[in-house]
């Protein structure tokens, strides 16, 4: 084989491997074979149902301000979070990914990146809503959220990027503010 057409060769599979990523050379052979791919799939779908009816359970008991409603408020950002991540883990190009948790490092990377999607939802919808001092004649104890502000944990959930994204430029805008590093700052925000 001449060099171009080794040249060629690795071409043609860098853009097979962008077009069929997780897939590649190297775990072709687990997707040909079926060997437990399904299962992964079967289980993050099971478990972002899971926390999508915890968090339809958690929304109720707020909503009717049951017994434990501040347990419920802390819950629900969380289970959104995950629900979102799940949502983008399970579907990244609109289409349903089968392949999910194709070998150790993708199954690593998806149960990473839905535990950070809870996280963030979490941290997002606290850090959306005021915080209000509440006085010791308040009848009520607990924070109401309002419906739209719980998207905010379900796009942070599904968007990682868009969140890390926004807060870097916030700490940027922060830094520059307070004229902390002037340069890298200005850099980061021009990007």
């Amino acid at each position: 084989m001449t060099s171009e057409q080794i040249s060629n060769v690795d071409r043609l599979t860098i853009e097979l491997s962008q077009i069929t990523y997780p897939v590649t050379t190297f775990n072709v052979e687990k997707v040909l074979s079926n060997s437990g791919v399904t299962r992964f799939v079967y289980i993050m779908l099971a478990f972002g149902l899971c926390a999508a009816l915890g968090a339809g359970f958690a929304s109720s008991i707020v909503k009717h301000n049951n017994y434990g409603a501040d347990i419920a408020q802390a819950v629900l950002p969380l289970t959104l979070g995950f629900v979102g991540a799940i949502v983008y883990v399970m579907l990244p190009n609109g289409r349903l990914n089968v392949v999910a948790g194709l070998d150790a490092e993708n199954k690593a990377t998806d149960i990473v990146r839905v535990v950070m999607g809870g996280l963030l939802g979490f941290v997002l919808l606290y850090a959306a809503r005021p915080v209000s001092v509440q006085s010791s004649t308040s009848s009520s104890s607990s924070q109401n959220v309002d419906a739209w502000m719980l998207f905010i944990p379900l796009i942070g959930g599904y968007s990682v990027s868009l969140v890390v994204g926004i807060l870097a430029k916030a700490v940027a805008a922060v830094q520059l503010a307070l004229n902390i590093d002037e340069k890298s700052v200005r850099a980061s925000l021009q990007k």
